[in-house]
C-alpha cells in the first residue's frame, strides 16, 4: 500500500481467487488505494492475461530492435504493395 501511495507501482492486477471475508477486505483496500493513487487497475483475469501478453510482445519486439507501434499514413503502407 505504501508503494502505491508513493507512486512506485505502475499497474495493479487484483483478481480474487477466493471469496472469504479477509480476501474481500484486503482486495477492497488494495483496489481503493490503487484508484485513489490513480494507478491503473485490472480486476478481470482475461483482461490481465491479455495485458501481460501484449506487454511481453511489446518488450520482445523492442528488444530485437523492431518498432512495436508506429503511425503511418495509408499511402505509406500501400507504397510497397
Amino acid at each position: 500500500m505504501t508503494l502505491l501511495q508513493s507512486g512506485k507501482i505502475d499497474l495493479v492486477i487484483n483478481v480474487p481467487d477466493s471469496m472469504d471475508s479477509q480476501a474481500v477486505t484486503d482486495g477492497f483496500d488494495l483496489r481503493r488505494v490503487a484508484v485513489d493513487s490513480a494507478t491503473p487497475l485490472i480486476t478481470d483475469i482475461k483482461a490481465a492475461t491479455l495485458t501481460v501478453q501484449a506487454l511481453h510482445h511489446k518488450w520482445t519486439r523492442e528488444r530485437s530492435g523492431k518498432e512495436f507501434w508506429s503511425y503511418k499514413s495509408w499511402q505509406e503502407y500501400s507504397e510497397g504493395l
